[in-house]
């Protein structure tokens, strides 16, 4: 083949070729659709009664049943902590007994239930109770936090895994 021949082929196919891309068609340029405004609202949620499902739950005992409070003895009247004093190193607790006026207990003074003071800290008690040691949180959500709390109703109960507190 000469160089002639070569180039006139060269030039009839690069011919061909733009005739090829000339042929294919151009992309539409896609339109947006208009914008149409539409009313919107919340959707309705389904009414629902709880009451029989709490019903259910409190029905089955799921997480056991609450003791039973216990009422003191007929003789003897409720009492409550009224707060804790303290003159130099010694500290008193106050209690109030039914309508009686205030009483101040000392260690080693009993409770009206019968439980022996053994030591009184500013926001616990470490009593004897049926010959085990315990100790009474005066306030359980903790004055060291920063908050002043107020003396509670009732007063929960725990037991010192082995530990004396002083």
């Amino acid at each position: 083949m000469s160089l002639r021949q070569f180039f006139f082929y060269a030039f009839l196919l690069g011919g061909v070729a733009v005739l090829a891309w000339l042929a294919i068609p151009t992309p539409s340029v896609a339109r947006a659709a208009p914008l149409v405004e539409e009313p919107w609202k919340l959707p309705t949620l389904p009414s629902y009664d709880s009451r029989n499902a709490l019903a259910t739950l409190t029905a089955g005992g799921l997480w056991g049943k609450l003791a039973e409070t216990a009422s003191p003895p007929a003789g003897e009247a409720e009492w409550r902590f009224v707060g804790v004093v303290g003159r130099g190193e010694v500290r008193y607790v106050i209690i109030k007994q039914g309508d009686q006026s205030e009483q101040t207990l000392a260690p080693g003074d009993s409770l009206p239930g019968g439980s022996k003071i053994l030591s009184i800290e500013n926001d616990r008690l470490c009593l004897l109770i049926n010959g085990n040691k315990r100790s009474l949180d005066i306030y359980p959500q903790g004055r060291l936090s920063g908050k002043m709390s107020a003396l509670p109703n009732e007063l929960a109960v725990t037991q010192t895994a082995g530990s004396n507190r002083r």
